[in-house]
């Protein structure tokens, strides 16, 4: 259907927790996500920052008040399972809604709807409507997902927090950086694969696992590394 995209669970995910000095869910125009469930579902839970969004007289989806659709990098639509742009479903109605009301970019429809992203991502769930800028400012954000389960590519601060660890099931670090750190290596040195000392200076510290490189030249030096250590029986 035209203007409409279909996205994996792991691209909704990703683009929930990208960040630079703050979480990018904190710039009004970044990302505009609907749900397109029935209310009583959408109170129960949705995914975080999600609107409601209300059909009017005519059984047509209403653009929420202050969705911008000409200024947003992203709008994304999920129901609960739909999985293809074609077909008549809520949220691929939706989706074509916005659209023909002046969507900057493509729609994106998430596929598999909120059943199969809360089952991936169920820390990502809430029951929360309202968010003051100064919440959006201070949201944690969680490791950007390169290998679906199975690699994730994060900052320090990532690295050094219980609760992420375990709701990732993260089970081993690749430290990338010029010096370690004391708490890190103490907190996970049953399962730290150690330090992996770069020949160039540190410019961030917002990238992999738990390290200060750039995300960039982490990943492309890195990733056939975790690939052969993966390879190996580890302890």
């Amino acid at each position: 259907m035209a203007g409409l995209t279909l996205i994996e669970p792991n691209e909704l995910y990703n683009l929930l927790n990208q960040e630079t000095a703050y979480p990018c869910l904190s710039d009004p125009v970044y990302l505009l996500l609907l749900d397109v469930r029935q209310r009583e579902d959408y109170n129960e839970s949705h995914v975080i920052t999600a609107k409601c969004v209300s059909k009017n007289d005519d059984d047509d989806y209403v653009v929420p008040y202050d969705a911008d659709l000409e200024c947003k990098t992203h709008v994304v639509v999920y129901d609960s399972k739909t999985d293809s742009t074609k077909g008549e479903t809520p949220a691929t109605d939706c989706a074509h809604k916005m659209w023909e009301m002046g969507s900057r970019n493509l729609v994106k429809i998430l596929r598999g709807g909120y059943e199969e992203f809360s089952a991936l991502y169920p820390f990502l769930r809430t029951k929360k409507i309202i968010y003051m800028p100064r919440e959006l400012d201070a949201l944690q954000t969680y490791p950007v997902e390169i290998i679906s389960g199975l690699l994730y590519l994060g900052n320090w601060n990532h690295g050094n927090i219980p609760y992420i660890q375990k709701d990732l099931k993260i089970k081993a670090h690749i430290n990338c950086s010029v010096e370690t750190d004391t708490l890190w290596l103490q907190r996970f040195r049953r399962n730290c694969f150690g330090l992996f000392k770069t020949w160039y200076e540190p410019k961030c510290n917002s990238c992999c696992g738990v390290c200060y490189a750039p995300s960039t030249i982490f990943y492309e030096g890195s990733l056939s590394l975790c690939k052969k250590l993966l390879s190996k029986d580890l302890p």
